[in-house]
């Protein structure tokens, strides 16, 4: 079903290559990695200081992350308004000059 939807939204099916698989498993073998570090970190710390603490500090984190990412977001949309600015008056000095 979900293929059939797929075709119908993209009009086509995205043809399954062996290089598509490697990377489908190497995302999912990272992702998987990932996920073990982090539930080795929370067990190390909630042995050494309880569950509430290995919570408070991983909500922490995440926190951390959002911001940073937020912060990320905002510096790349400022940055991509700056070049539209500079590109708009670019356009404009040549609209002027190809009327002179």
């Amino acid at each position: 079903e979900l293929r059939n939807t797929k075709k119908d939204l993209f009009g086509t099916d995205i043809p399954i290559t062996d290089e598509l698989k490697d990377a489908a498993q190497n995302a999912e073998n990272a992702f998987l990695a990932a996920m073990l570090e982090q539930k080795q970190q929370f067990q190390q710390i909630k042995s050494e200081e309880g569950s509430d603490k290995a919570v408070d500090i991983f909500m922490g984190r995440i926190q951390k992350e959002d911001e940073a990412s937020k912060l990320e977001d905002e510096r790349l949309l400022e940055s991509l308004m700056k070049e539209e600015e500079i590109v708009g008056e670019i356009d404009d000095e040549n609209e002027k000059t190809s009327w002179q």
